[in-house]
């Protein structure tokens, strides 16, 4: 993924750390010393246990140009950005999903039986 893609996802997790309450504390200084390298870790892993999940997914030759596309310099800048956008899509995501089990939720305890308490939190959300 390169340093760029590195770079920006501790970038991603320092703005994403800022936003948490008691930052200033001890406890927010240790959160921001140590989870940037921290989560550096888990993506590496995260990749390398992908792998062989590409692999039955894609062709060699897909794996290949896909390679190539990511060694390029306009490759390098999408890998970069891939970081931003995901943190960007996250509260779409949630808007989206939570609509969607409140009206999911809503349809199905109008059609069975949820119980009054579940119906009426369904009801309550939409």
């Amino acid at each position: 993924v390169g340093p760029n893609f590195a770079k920006e996802f501790e970038r991603a997790i320092m703005e994403q750390m800022g936003k948490v309450d008691g930052k200033d504390s001890e406890e927010g200084a240790w959160v921001r010393a140590n989870m940037p390298t921290m989560a550096s870790r888990m993506i590496v892993r995260i990749m390398d246990d992908m792998a062989p999940t590409y692999a039955t997914i894609y062709t060699e030759e897909e794996l290949r140009a896909q390679i190539d596309f990511y060694r390029s310099a306009a490759g390098r800048a999408v890998a970069a950005k891939t970081v931003a956008l995901s943190v960007a899509l996250q509260d779409v995501k949630a808007s989206v999903g939570e609509a969607f089990l409140a009206e999911f939720e809503s349809k199905y305890c109008a059609r069975f039986d949820c119980g009054e308490d579940t119906a009426t939190a369904a009801k309550s959300r939409r």
